[in-house]
């Protein structure tokens, strides 16, 4: 064998014990691609995971099901080879977080997520939050926790629905407010609830998405006990998390938030970090600090603005403050060798620009078919639209009368479907897709706009597609 065939065999050969299987898509090669000789893994690898590895002794990169002929250069790329791993497969020796088989089905899960806000209200009072101090207060009106009746009607309610349609697997996520607000002991006592009602066929993925500044051990105890992976709220070091989040007193809230975090990890709970981009700060300050945390899975998130109210961020950060944060974070991410970190939404960049659909709903990805119950037990869609304008996420629809039937839906959802008019000629459109639905909104054209941070979104994909050397038109072929 020429030794540059065989060093991309041994490559993938390499990689191919470093995958689990994750995908269930085929991808394509472009129609002009001339065929070329393939081979298979002969190390055991497929059998060992229950799929076979397509390798293109050519141009090989290793994607799972996929086989995808990318030049000869992309191979010779040592941060390339890292993230084609850290994307698309999972070190076998590294266990991730969240186990691929939950990545699987995480996509799945997006037509079967319930969001049951426990809370309305919370001992933070960050200044982005879109609950408290953005467009929609409707949060005054609701009772400060759910009633037990109302959280019985509400598992009802999801366990037929989820059986009528035959579901397998649905996901459930406590919120708030501050979920934690309702105490261990009852958070105990919802949990056994919702257990009892998937016993059998159902399965049921509990998490719960908290600001940790509750957390004690027994609280840790509990998420372990009822297996409730935690998603936790910081958004850096005490300097720059305290800037926006904190109580109600005006006190930084970053020691007791760290101190929930090392309880929840000393206890083994599956834990990730939730950040809303801090614009303006040292991204890789930001990413180190919490990497010196133990925290091995994280999630950038772009902040809640609108066509209506972005003007002056931009004034003060500049065109695109969000690609600004995120590139050197990829850039690092990507040429980390451990496998061992997991940045969500760039990995979903990654995933789409190769041409796989997205798993979540900010890049590229179909309106989640979220149902979200407010501790009055009323139904709306998806809660960010709040940051938007009052009752857009509103169903008009509560447990009582609804049998959790996903076809409720508030009405701007139809138009959260529509691609913006603008956006339709432009080559991220179907891997964009307009950015995050919220991010769209202005008064003027309600959701008919690209996103607030498409300057943003652009400058990271072409600082992706440049990375991967996958151009638009190879996604498309890949798709």
């Amino acid at each position: 064998m020429h030794a540059s065939k065989a060093l991309t065999v041994e490559r993938a050969k390499r990689s191919c014990y470093a995958i689990r299987a994750t995908t269930r898509w085929r991808c394509r090669a472009a129609a002009a691609t001339p065929p070329r000789p393939a081979t298979r893994c002969a190390d055991g690898a497929a059998a060992r995971y229950g799929h076979s590895f397509l390798v293109d002794v050519h141009s090989c990169c290793l994607l799972g099901n996929w086989s995808y002929r990318a030049p000869t250069s992309f191979l010779d790329s040592d941060r390339v080879n890292n993230l084609l791993e850290i994307t698309l497969s999972v070190n076998a020796e590294c266990p991730p977080i969240f186990s691929p088989e939950r990545w699987k089905l995480s996509m799945e899960s997006l037509k079967s997520q319930y969001i049951i806000k426990i809370a309305s209200g919370c001992n933070l009072n960050c200044s982005y939050c879109y609950v408290y101090n953005l467009a929609d207060q409707s949060w005054r009106s609701k009772p400060p926790t759910m009633s037990e009746e109302i959280f019985s009607l509400t598992i009802n309610a999801i366990e037929r629905y989820a059986r009528s349609t035959g579901s397998k697997r649905i996901s459930i996520l406590f919120h708030g407010g501050e979920p934690c607000l309702v105490g261990v002991a009852r958070f105990r006592r919802m949990c056994d609830e919702i257990k009892r009602r998937g016993e059998g066929s159902l399965g049921i993925d509990l998490s719960i998405q908290t600001n940790a500044t509750l957390i004690d051990r027994e609280w840790a105890d509990a998420f372990l006990e009822h297996q409730v992976d935690v998603g936790i709220s910081l958004d850096g070091p005490r300097d720059v998390n305290d800037k926006a989040r904190v109580d109600h007193k005006r006190r930084g809230s970053y020691d007791r938030i760290v101190d929930g975090i090392r309880l929840v990890m000393d206890a083994g709970v599956p834990t990730g970090i939730l950040c809303v981009i801090p614009l303006g700060e040292n991204p890789l300050s930001v990413h180190h600090h919490f990497l010196s945390l133990g925290i091995r899975a994280i999630t950038y998130l772009l902040p809640h603005y609108t066509h209506d109210n972005i003007a002056a961020v931009r004034a003060r950060f500049g065109q695109t403050p969000c690609a600004d944060f995120l590139i050197p974070i990829f850039d690092e991410w990507s040429l980390d060798p451990s496998l061992k970190v997991c940045v969500h939404d760039l990995k979903n960049i990654a995933h789409i620009i190769l041409g796989a659909p997205s798993f979540i709903d900010t890049y590229g990805g179909e309106p989640g078919a979220y149902v979200t119950v407010e501790t009055d037990g009323t139904v709306e869609g998806l809660d960010s639209l709040r940051a938007c304008a009052q009752g857009l996420s509103v169903t008009g629809s509560t447990v009582r009368d609804l049998e959790f039937g996903l076809a409720a839906e508030p009405a701007s959802a139809s138009l959260m479907r529509s691609l913006p008019s603008a956006c339709r000629p432009c080559e991220e459109a179907k891997t964009c897709a307009g950015g995050y639905f919220p991010h769209r909104y202005s008064r003027q054209n309600a959701f008919d706009n690209p996103s607030v941070w498409c300057a943003d979104i652009l400058k990271l994909f072409r600082h992706v597609r440049q990375t991967l050397q996958v151009s638009p038109a190879d996604t498309a072929a890949l798709a």
